[in-house]
């Protein structure tokens, strides 16, 4: 699967989902960096989604050490029972904090069921850890028949997906300087490619894509890719 996609802009590989095997990066990061290994030597520059221990809650130790390979970018999931607890929520926000000090961070699981009244707070956390760190995001998941969704069983918004479609409005109505890219989903500071350095002034090192405004139209969308090291 790495050769077959190889440097096509729009597929991202995710190496595992939810690791719960293990409880501490040390012990996840060798893992990691095997299956990121795979996938460059079949000649794939994607980027490369790579999440953590505890289903993803456990990637600062990124920032000290890395998975190696280039185009990395670390995954982070959160959702409302995690926001309820303190200790975890504070834990989730360090380990964010951590791991996007060195590198570009990537929500790829949020969300909700129930009502948006009663998950306000959680909604907010999620959008201020986001924006603190240039955090990129996706919301989980489209299909009503799996949790939580987006949509009804008529494939109608429910609050979680208006939710998400509120803050994808407000995400498009963001002008250029944070160099977003276009792509069904909102990239902030950190998309695929067309990459090129940081703009003038930035004192960053991650890799930042080419300004994309509105009137270029929109591009194909990503689509997360699992690897043959995924499973293993």
């Amino acid at each position: 699967m790495a050769s077959k996609f190889a440097n096509q802009a729009n597929i991202l590989y995710e190496v595992f989902n939810e690791d719960s095997d293990t409880n501490a990066w040390s012990a996840f990061q060798p893992l990691a960096q095997g299956w990121v290994n795979i996938i460059r030597a079949a000649g794939a520059n994607n980027v490369v989604l790579v999440g953590g221990p505890t289903w993803a809650q456990t990637i600062g130790g990124s920032a000290t050490t890395p998975v190696t390979g280039g185009n990395v970018v670390y995954v982070a999931h959160m959702y409302p029972e995690h926001y309820a607890n303190a200790t975890t929520r504070a834990s989730i926000a360090s380990q964010v904090q951590q791991a996007a000090a060195a590198a570009p961070v990537f929500f790829t699981e949020w969300g909700y069921t129930g009502s948006a009244s009663a998950n306000t707070a959680y909604v907010t956390w999620v959008k201020s850890l986001a924006s603190s760190y240039n955090a990129s995001w996706t919301a989980w998941v489209i299909s009503p028949s799996w949790g939580p969704p987006m949509f009804n069983s008529d494939m109608t918004p429910n609050d979680f997906g208006n939710d998400v479609k509120s803050w994808l409005a407000v995400s498009e109505s963001i002008d250029s300087p944070q160099y977003r890219c276009r792509a069904g989903l909102f990239i902030q500071n950190h998309p695929p490619i067309p990459m090129k350095g940081p703009p003038s002034g930035t004192a960053s090192t991650h890799r930042w894509c080419q300004p994309m405004l509105a009137s270029t139209g929109p591009t194909r969308k990503p689509r997360r890719a699992r690897t043959p090291g995924a499973n293993a």
